[in-house]
């Protein structure tokens, strides 16, 4: 009996550790209908690259999908339209309540129209969880991207070169 006792706490341990940022915020949004998380695994990732490869892609554009694709463990997307900022508060004391895991790494921009922030999950300077969040004011659309792996500074930069400015 004290050993299945044993065994249960550690599995709720590890489990409510292991929880990703995506894995809680959903938690709290279990029964709305209107927000949606999405997964892809690596495996999903590499597939989708192998259809693009039969496209021009140059040398140094296979070598950054290979690089960032080696970093992550998980991607995960969360999408919430008609109530986005609720959903985007609501995002924003979750991370608060969780303060000692996730630090600010920047605000990427902040419009009338859009606000961003990027957040953090490290373990000395091994980056374990990348959250970006993001709402559309203007469209009331909450967009959150989760990934967890190994990542970088390098990774970051590579993402951020790559990011292009939208057009309205």
């Amino acid at each position: 009996m004290k050993r299945a006792l044993c065994l249960l706490l550690a599995f709720t341990v590890i489990r409510t550790w292991g929880q990703d940022f995506a894995s809680r915020f959903m938690n709290d949004f279990s029964e709305d209908t209107l927000v949606h998380c999405y997964t892809i695994s690596p495996k999903m990732m590499e597939k989708l690259i192998e259809i693009y490869e039969e496209k021009e892609l140059t040398e140094t554009n296979r070598q950054h999908i290979g690089y960032l694709l080696s970093k992550l463990k998980s991607a995960r997307f969360i999408i919430g339209g008609y109530r986005g900022e609720t959903y985007y508060k609501h995002a924003e004391e979750l991370i608060a309540k969780n303060r000692k895991r996730f630090s600010l790494l920047a605000e990427t921009s902040h419009t009338p129209d859009r606000e961003r922030l990027l957040y953090v999950r490290k373990r000395k300077e091994v980056i374990l969880e990348l959250v970006l969040l993001s709402l559309d004011i203007r469209n009331d659309v909450f967009n959150a991207v989760n990934f967890t792996g190994e990542m970088d500074r390098e990774f970051i930069q590579l993402l951020s070169e790559n990011e292009k400015p939208q057009q309205e």
